[in-house]
């Protein structure tokens, strides 16, 4: 699980940084990357608890 979300992390993170990094500055992307890292390991998380319940 945590090495498909670290690669999904950084095909979001590096296109911003790219972009939209230069002109707004790396703290705003950090934190735009930092709550979409928290979303998908919430997500995975709460499918992880659905599989392992019944």
């Amino acid at each position: 699980m945590a090495p498909s979300a670290y690669g999904f992390a950084n095909f979001l993170y590096w296109p911003f940084v790219g972009t939209l990094g230069l002109t707004l500055g790396r703290p705003l992307t950090n934190r735009i990357v930092i709550r979409a890292i928290r979303v998908s390991l919430s997500a995975t998380h709460s499918e992880l608890l659905k599989k392992t319940r019944p």
